[in-house]
């Protein structure tokens, strides 16, 4: 597969670096990323050392994971080696150690660490984008094929007669000797006889010869005209072309229709129904996602993403309880996904299982410490409880963590009216107001 862009990550970060790879890919960058891109029976790390080669960029997902990461300081050794660039994207406030701090240099860093993620991913596509503009590239010209023109006809010739055989010669004969006039007259008789006779049997003797009418000459008849050059009709692409032509699009339409060619070929590549079921979900076409997670779960049964996705396009859909199931099975896959957590977690709540979502999202925040949305969630059902200066707590740590969150400011003020705290409840509102002029933010 043709890339730009190699991702690096430890595996505790594989839920960002597949929202980095989605993001990347959204915006017509091409990526690689293991596993995704590992063929079957391939040596890991030969297929490491080939995506390197090819790759203009690496992006590192960098956190205190990556930072302790033997198979990342091997990665980014052999990229810096082979004089590609090293742009960090760095998810937690966390320096370097020494043999990294050797290889990247800190003013490249894409800071993500305060939340939304989505404005740093937007922000880290732009960079790439100009990035590999500045490196450039370059394409093959269309190889354009056709018909050798049809070689001329022989011309036809005229069909000539035979000749007709001549005829046989006449003999003469010579003049009457005088005899006596009575033997004269017999012999005259009996020659005349004789003469008949022979005439008789002779025209009869004769082979009957038949005449051919000549025939005019036919006209020479001209050539076909040489049939003009078509194009050859284009090779037919592969599943993988198909598949990287889908990973390249813009557009969710284009996606789907790329992917579906893929499939039309290969119908038992997990991943091709996998990424036709990202681009339904993007449409809201959930019932579609739904059916092509399940096909791509029937092909990888440890597909935890797979899960996690059809899990949300059932909560969008209102089936909590199919969305809980999934959530759980992707968490007895992988263990280490914030998102996930936080997702159960939010289905727990809109069933009214607070305790269930709680105990989701304290192990949410214990993976990944400072989780905006799960501080936020997880302060609104100490709210509900009367554990108003918990709920306190989590607000304001959500708040500080990103002043720009309107959620936050919105439930801080609804528990400082609880509390009785007019005066900040209506500061609040002011902010939530000044951020969100429209009322466009809203909750789960």
């Amino acid at each position: 597969m043709a890339h730009d862009i190699f991702v690096s990550y430890a595996h505790q970060d594989r839920t960002v670096a597949n929202a980095v790879l989605a993001t990347l890919e959204a915006h017509g960058i091409r990526c690689w990323i293991a596993p995704r891109d590992i063929l079957p029976g391939m040596d890991w790390g030969e297929a490491i050392i080939d995506a390197l080669q090819e790759a203009k960029v690496m992006v590192l997902v960098f956190s205190s994971g990556s930072n302790d990461s033997e198979q990342i300081k091997r990665e980014v050794e052999r990229a810096v080696h082979q004089g590609i660039a090293v742009v960090p994207f760095r998810i937690e406030d966390v320096l370097p150690n020494k043999t990294l701090e050797y290889f990247i240099s800190t003013q490249h860093w894409l800071d993500a660490l305060t939340p939304p993620l989505e404005d740093h991913l937007n922000h880290l596509a732009e960079t790439m984008t100009v990035l590999l503009a500045k490196k450039g590239g370059k394409e093959r010209p269309p190889h354009l094929g056709g018909e050798e023109p049809a070689p001329p006809q022989p011309q036809s010739r005229p069909e000539v007669a035979a000749p007709e055989p001549p005829l046989p010669p006449i003999m003469a004969r010579g003049p009457p000797r005088k005899f006596p006039w009575v033997p004269l007259v017999s012999l005259v008789g009996f020659l005349a006889v004789l003469v008949v006779a022979g005439g008789i049997w002779w025209r009869w003797s004769q082979p009957v010869v038949a005449t051919k009418e000549v025939q005019p000459p036919k006209p020479p008849t001209a050539a076909p005209a040489p049939k003009p050059p078509t194009a050859e009709p284009p090779a037919k692409l592969s599943d993988a072309a198909y598949y990287n032509l889908g990973n390249e699009a813009k557009d969710p339409e284009e996606k789907i229709t790329n992917y579906t060619k893929a499939i039309e070929i290969n119908p038992y590549n997990a991943q091709y129904y996998y990424y036709r079921g990202l681009a339904y979900k993007a449409k809201a076409r959930f019932p579609l996602a739904i059916e092509d997670f399940s096909k791509a779960i029937d092909h990888q049964t440890n597909y935890p993403n797979a899960y996690v996705n059809r899990g949300h396009s059932y909560y969008e859909m209102g089936q909590q309880d199919a969305a809980i199931a999934d959530y759980t099975k992707a968490i007895s896959l992988d263990s280490s996904d914030a998102l996930t957590f936080l997702r159960r977690g939010i289905s727990f709540q809109k069933k009214g299982d607070n305790e269930k979502a709680l105990a989701d999202y304290h192990e949410a925040i214990k993976l990944r410490p400072g989780y905006v949305s799960a501080l936020n969630n997880r302060g609104l059902i100490y709210m509900r409880k009367g554990q108003y200066e918990k709920a306190l707590a989590d607000f304001n740590e959500a708040i500080r963590l990103n002043p720009k969150y309107v959620l936050g400011y919105k439930n801080r003020a609804a528990l400082y009216d609880r509390m009785g705290d007019k005066e900040r409840a209506a500061a609040d509102r002011d902010q939530v107001n000044a951020l969100d002029p429209k009322g466009l933010v809203r909750g789960f």
